[in-house]
């Protein structure tokens, strides 16, 4: 991808890993704010049953990184990242059809048996030099906080005009929205080659396991997400039930939230980067 003409297929691919990123989070950041609330909705419905519905999508998602990682050093990249994606939409429609929250626990953990986000960042440094990756890592990284904010709102919309089976089913649309993307924008590569920064040396698997600095930082991003995900367990129902909101007024108060939190963020992240 050195050539000057390959400028454009470069941005191309760029973007489509960003929207498939963001595709498949938005429909995953939809249920979030709203799970909690179908009490109505689902047979055997009680909070460790939402907790474990939120939560088992990263269990899987996380488990089946580096197995992933190694199968698409092997076989390649887009194969993978296709069959991820099938299995995030099967898993979508695995929830929509669900009436209890078991069906929805599987469907989020077929959902995240599609672990394709290390396999999509490095489909993305195969395609961008040192020079550029920082930047286009970071454009990716943007699209995926827009999902968020997007999420965040969205959710409830959809859950009280059409009802929480619709989020579902516009995440498998969004799942295989992403197949075509890979299928149109993205090239094969012509020719195989070790990318020593994004391949896996089996022979190191061990000591990377067993390196503590790792262990330590694994250990805080499961906390950070285990509490994340507990929050929303608790959240919308206080927002409801104890503080007298109503579920019409919930996406503006997360956008308020969300919104207002990354504006006073953002001075710490410019701080942070210079």
């Amino acid at each position: 991808m050195k050539s000057r003409d390959s400028f454009p297929q470069q941005k191309a691919v760029v973007l489509s890993i960003a929207l498939i990123f963001s595709f498949r989070m938005l429909g995953l950041f939809m249920i979030i704010p709203v799970l909690a609330l179908q009490e109505n909705t689902y047979q055997n419905f009680s909070p460790f049953l939402v907790g474990l519905a939120l939560g088992s999508y990263g269990l899987t998602q996380g488990l089946l990184q580096i197995p992933f990682g190694i199968l698409s050093d092997r076989y390649g990249r887009k194969k993978l990242i296709y069959f991820g994606l099938i299995l995030f939409t099967i898993g979508s429609l695995i929830a929509a059809r669900a009436e209890t929250l078991e069906g929805i626990i599987l469907g989020r953990a077929f959902q995240g048996a599609g672990a394709i986000s290390g396999t999509l960042l490095a489909l993305l440094a195969d395609f961008t030099g040192e020079k550029v990756r920082s930047k286009a890592m970071a454009f990716v990284g943007g699209f995926i906080g827009m999902s968020f904010m997007l999420g965040m709102i969205l959710g409830p919309l959809l859950s009280q005009n059409f009802g929480i089976s619709m989020i579902f089913k516009l995440t498998a649309f969004l799942g295989l929205a992403g197949i075509m993307i890979m299928f149109i924008f993205v090239p094969e590569r012509s020719s195989k080659y070790r990318n020593l920064e994004v391949s896996l040396d089996s022979s190191i698997l061990r000591s990377t396991f067993l390196d503590t600095n790792l262990m330590r930082l694994n250990l805080s991003i499961f906390m950070l997400h285990f509490l994340l995900m507990s929050y929303f367990v608790i959240l919308p129902v206080t927002l409801i039930d104890e503080l007298g909101h109503t579920e019409e007024y919930l996406p503006f108060l997360y956008f308020s939230l969300i919104g207002g939190g990354f504006f006073v963020m953002l001075p710490f992240m410019i701080w942070s980067e210079k």
